[in-house]
């Protein structure tokens, strides 16, 4: 991507990149886990933007993220991920784990207003030249309706750079969805 530049005074610009809105989508019942399928994530774009918001079935939940590749979720420890919690400067990471990333270090409720809110980059999707990696932030409330918001960032480890990614699902650690709004966006 060229750096912007502004013509006229700042009414017109050239070289901006933008992004396409691919899925608004509405969970309405439980699931156990949902995925932003191959429909959407294709070789038309190499990086994404998901902003979403989730709400589970019960108490103390954390929300995960992981690849699909060829229509197969990545469940071994092909990932790196960090996590840090901005109200409390507690950290949480590993080189070597079978989650991408972990959205919350405090887990969050499901009361009226609590759940979970994203925004999550996705980079280098569909390259072979370098591993598929992610950076986000959240705000939850946790079981007693206190605050908590976190960055986190993850990785497939460099043994994964020729993995072409085409999916990405998000999960509960134990129990199910039972509502959320998830919308995707290609960036040029």
């Amino acid at each position: 991507m060229a750096l912007t530049k502004v013509v006229d005074g700042g009414t017109n610009f050239t070289n901006v990149a933008s992004m396409t809105k691919l899925l608004s989508a509405t969970i309405s019942s439980a699931v156990s886990e949902y995925d932003v399928s191959s429909s959407i994530i294709t070789s038309t774009y190499d990086n994404y933007k998901v902003i979403a918001d989730f709400m589970m079935d019960g108490e103390g939940r954390n929300l995960y993220i992981r690849a699909i590749s060829g229509g197969s979720v990545l469940s071994d420890s092909v990932y790196a991920r960090e996590n840090a919690a901005l109200s409390s400067s507690t950290y949480d990471g590993s080189n070597s784990t079978s989650i991408w990333a972990v959205a919350n270090i405090t887990s969050f409720g499901n009361a009226t207003g609590e759940g979970i809110s994203i925004d999550v980059n996705f980079y280098n999707m569909t390259t072979t030249t370098k591993p598929a990696s992610l950076c986000g932030r959240s705000n939850s409330f946790n079981t007693s309706a206190l605050h908590n918001s976190n960055v986190f960032g993850g990785v497939l480890l460099p043994t994964q750079t020729s993995t072409i990614l085409n999916g990405i699902r998000f999960s509960a650690d134990s129990g199910n969805i039972s509502s959320g709004r998830v919308k995707v966006y290609g960036i040029n």
